[in-house]
C-alpha cells in the first residue's frame, strides 16, 4: 500500500512553524512541503493582502495535487500545525464512505476550518476547489474557508464530506484538548496591540504552539491526577469551583 501524502507550504515568515509540524509528525506519510518565498504586504498577518494571496494560491495549489494524485487520498496541512498522536487510523476510519474531510472551525459544529484537509482526488473534490477559486476570496472575511462553507452550506456541489473527530482539535475549539489529541491547529491569531506594541500573528502561533505542546505534555503525565479532579468537579452538588 502507497504511503499517503501530505502537502503544507512554508513562508519566510513561517519557516521557524515548519520546523515544529516536521519535527512532530507521528504517521508514516509521505511529506511534500513546498517553499513559497516571501508573503506579500503584511508578514503573514492575519486578513492582510498577503495573507489573502497565500489563501487564493494555495487553492490552485490543491487543484493541481487532485489532478497529479487521480484516485488517491491525499491530505493539505497548514504550516502552523503540532501533532500529538498518529492520525491515519482516525481518517481511515472516517473517510471510508466520505469524499472529503475537513477539521472543524467550532466542534461539533459542521463548520468547516480549512487548516487541515483530507481528500479523494476524484471529479467531485475537484469541482469542489474549482468552485472556491472562482469565489471572491480576497472580499471574504475568512477568505477562501468562508467560500468551502458557502458552498457546502447551500449544497452546490453533490459531494459526501464530514468534520474529523475531536480528536483534531483546534483553538477555535473553545474548549480545552483532549488528552487524546492527535492535532492542534494554532488558529485565533489575529494580531493584537498590547502595551502599545503589535503581536503579530506568527509570535502569537509560536506562543500557542508551545502552550498546548507544555498543556499536552503535563495532561498527559499526571492524568489520573486529572482525571479524579475532573471527576470530583463533575459530582460536587454545591459546583464548588476547586
Amino acid at each position: 500500500m502507497e504511503k499517503i501524502k501530505l502537502y503544507s507550504i512554508y513562508t519566510d515568515e513561517t519557516r521557524i512553524l515548519r520546523d515544529i509540524f516536521l519535527k512532530s509528525i507521528k504517521d508514516d506519510w509521505e511529506i511534500d512541503i513546498s517553499y513559497w518565498g516571501k508573503v506579500g504586504e503584511g508578514e503573514g498577518d492575519t486578513w492582510t493582502p498577503g495573507w489573502y494571496e497565500i489563501l487564493e494560491k494555495r487553492i490552485s495549489f490543491l487543484i493541481d495535487k487532485i489532478k497529479e494524485n487521480w484516485n488517491e487520498i491525499i491530505i493539505w496541512a497548514d504550516i502552523d500545525i503540532q501533532f500529538f498522536g498518529k492520525c491515519s487510523r482516525l481518517i481511515n476510519k472516517r473517510i471510508i464512505d466520505k469524499d472529503i474531510l475537513f477539521l472543524s472551525e467550532h466542534w461539533p459544529k459542521k463548520e468547516i476550518n480549512g487548516g487541515f484537509i483530507v481528500m479523494r482526488c476524484n471529479p467531485k473534490t475537484l469541482l469542489f476547489f474549482e468552485s472556491v477559486l472562482q469565489s471572491d476570496i480576497e472580499n471574504l472575511k475568512y477568505g477562501d474557508q468562508s467560500a468551502m462553507n458557502n458552498i457546502l452550506r447551500e449544497n452546490i456541489i453533490d459531494i459526501k464530506w464530514d468534520i474529523l473527530p475531536r480528536q483534531f482539535w483546534a483553538r477555535s475549539h473553545s474548549v480545552n484538548p483532549p488528552i487524546d489529541i492527535v492535532l492542534h491547529h494554532a488558529n485565533c491569531t489575529m494580531p493584537l496591540v498590547e502595551n502599545d506594541k503589535k503581536i503579530g500573528s506568527m509570535e502569537l502561533k509560536i506562543k500557542q504552539l508551545q502552550r498546548i505542546k507544555e498543556y499536552i505534555v503535563l495532561r498527559r503525565r499526571w492524568k489520573w491526577l486529572f482525571y479524579f479532579k475532573d471527576l470530583i468537579q463533575k459530582f460536587n452538588p454545591k459546583n464548588i469551583k476547586l
